[in-house]
């Protein structure tokens, strides 16, 4: 969770009690003072909990720098209890990724030592943790700004999304430029995308050119379009997330948890995919 702190950025780690079963000796009140991830010097743009372990964390800030963080579970040891002091944690590995701000972070999903970063010049680059003093691949080839980044299964390849309103597709060991390039959705705010894990298919959510809010679906072949579905228009940016059981669910920010009915799903069935069985692709 990112957090408003003085004297450079911050986000804060805060344990996670079910919300059925709750956790003991963890109360739901927040404390008044938590431990924050403090070593960033600029506000902290996006963070990334590794796939391979649940005690590493990833971060990048506007400070041009992606941290790497081990979180203790002993940090939560008398959580809020009378006497509890909360210590602030510090990072195990300073990648220094200029120029400008980082604003992705994103661990590859097999290799458990490879990150991947979206740059302000454009560029994804990806660190080899045992080595981090040059990335070990930059893909390049962005007209603009990164909005998104997100690897297939396997982490054979990549996919971006830009302020350049383009989808990329890249194999991340080759490096250079992107393997297939096509136009996204005609709006430039906001563009996610998420991969539909062994489908074969990339949902991106993004506006039109007349601010509709707008979800697609592409194959990765020749990232062609298989369908486009306007779901109404609100300035706010659309989160995909794709589950296991093959739903896809759009969330917006500081939504999804507070208004639960807000959250529209799809599925995919032999008849195609459904919006609230309603639209078909």
């Amino acid at each position: 969770m990112n957090w408003n702190a003085s004297g450079g950025g911050a986000f804060a780690i805060l344990p996670a009690p079910s919300p059925f079963t709750g956790a003991p000796g963890i109360p739901y009140k927040l404390p008044d003072i938590v431990p924050l991830a403090r070593s960033h010097t600029a506000p902290v743009l996006d963070t990334d909990w590794s796939p391979h372990s649940d005690t590493i964390v990833a971060s990048s800030g506007e400070d041009g720098n992606v941290l790497i963080w081990q979180v203790d579970p002993s940090a939560f040891e008398g959580w809020n209890s009378e006497g509890w002091t909360p210590v602030d944690f510090s990072p195990v590995l300073h990648i220094n990724a200029p120029p400008r701000k980082v604003g992705q972070v994103l661990w590859h999903p097999a290799a458990q030592h490879v990150l991947a970063s979206a740059v302000g010049d454009h560029t994804v680059k990806l660190w080899d943790l045992g080595a981090p003093e040059s990335p070990r691949a930059v893909l390049a080839g962005h007209g603009d700004s990164v909005q998104s980044l997100v690897f297939n299964p396997t982490g054979q390849l990549l996919a971006t999304t830009s302020h350049d309103r383009k989808l990329r597709l890249f194999d991340p060991h080759a490096g250079g430029e992107a393997i297939c390039v096509t136009e996204g959705h005609g709006g430039i705010k906001g563009a996610r995308a998420v991969w539909m894990e062994d489908r074969d298919r990339i949902a991106t959510t993004r506006f039109s050119r007349m601010s509709d809010r707008q979800v697609g679906v592409w194959e990765i072949g020749a990232l062609k379009n298989v369908k486009t579905i306007t779901l109404d228009q609100s300035a706010r940016v659309i989160m995909p997330f794709w589950s296991d059981n093959n739903i896809l669910f759009l969330g917006e920010p500081f939504r999804v948890a507070l208004l639960p009915t807000r959250v529209k799903w799809f599925s995919d069935s032999r008849k195609g995919w459904r919006k609230y069985s309603v639209f078909r692709i």
